[in-house]
């Protein structure tokens, strides 16, 4: 999330619905693969099997990967944006 906000300019709510990965242990067992959401492209699944990684596609919002709930505090005005994972039951709150 934090890199789709700083490095792509993503709003909150963009960054916490784009496709995530996990590599590695999940919550409930362990694993060297990785975790792709179905948002991330075939072609990219398709290459690192190429290469070696193990790979392991997801749907969209998948709780493997975590959920999410995120305030961004706009310092110069105070103003906050607040953003709730759409797969989880979580809620962005500020005051």
């Amino acid at each position: 999330m934090v890199t789709g906000m700083a490095d792509f300019g993503y709003d909150v709510l963009q960054a916490i619905e784009a496709p995530r990965w996990l590599i590695g242990r999940t919550w409930e067992m362990d694993s060297r693969d990785l975790w792709l959401e179905s948002g991330i492209p075939d072609q990219v699944a398709r290459e690192l099997t190429l290469r070696g990684q193990p790979v392991q596609m997801l749907a969209g919002w998948s709780g493997i990967v975590g959920h999410a709930q995120a305030i961004r505090i706009i310092r110069e005005t105070g103003f906050m944006i607040g953003g709730a994972d759409p797969g989880g039951d979580g809620a962005a709150l500020g005051f």
